[in-house]
């Protein structure tokens, strides 16, 4: 008995003929992939100007560290206030060309020593010039420690905003004229802050 091979003959050179099409098809895509640029990483090597802030003076008990484009480790105390039900912590370091590099931490519905989960406020910007350059997060959980020494932030991952224009005063009571509509480089970074920032209170609430 003679197997019918009629259907295999006439199958194999559509077979073939569709192998090397995906073949084909699967080589485009790859080229493809390969000629797109990698923008984050191409964004990483973008820094604000001003950044990094200047080498802080003294040292002190607090850990915090600051990654991305304003990248920088604090030691010393941060300045602290609690109002209400409030818990407001705020580092300030000098960049260059006259500018400020600020982290601030606002500890939501605070009571005292505890865990505080999400929302919690917090932020690194940058002021050069009429700018204001910020990444900002409440999506997180912050712990503040017996006696409100201290507040520990772990792994925030804060995300840009559109960049303020036209701004006079302090950074924390800021007045702007509005956003810059294109920023791409600031656009395209993320910041961390991670670590334990130790506090100086003005008058003490508990």
């Amino acid at each position: 008995m003679k197997e019918n091979t009629n259907w295999v003959r006439r199958t194999t050179p559509a077979i073939l003929a569709l192998t090397v099409c995906l073949v084909a098809a699967l080589g485009a895509m790859h080229s493809a992939d390969a000629a797109t640029p990698d923008a984050p990483k191409a964004a990483g090597k973008w820094v604000p100007p001003g950044c990094p802030p200047l080498a802080e003076q003294g040292t002190g008990p607090s850990k915090i560290k600051v990654t991305g484009p304003c990248a920088f480790e604090h030691k010393g105390k941060a300045d602290c206030d609690a109002e209400g039900d409030d818990m407001y912590l705020t580092v300030a370091r000098k960049g260059r060309n006259g500018s400020e590099v600020m982290l601030f931490v606002n500890v939501e519905r605070y009571v005292g020593p505890g865990e505080y989960k999400a929302p919690n406020d917090v932020w690194v910007s940058l002021k050069s010039g009429d700018k204001i350059y910020r990444w900002w997060s409440n999506k997180l959980a912050v712990t503040v420690g017996p006696d409100s020494k201290y507040v520990t932030v772990n792994d925030a991952r804060l995300d840009p905003e559109l960049v303020l224009v036209g701004c006079t005063g302090p950074q924390t009571n800021y007045q702007c004229d509005g956003r810059s509509i294109d920023e791409t480089p600031h656009m395209q970074t993320i910041t961390t802050v991670t670590g334990t920032i130790y506090c100086k209170f003005d008058k003490k609430k508990n």
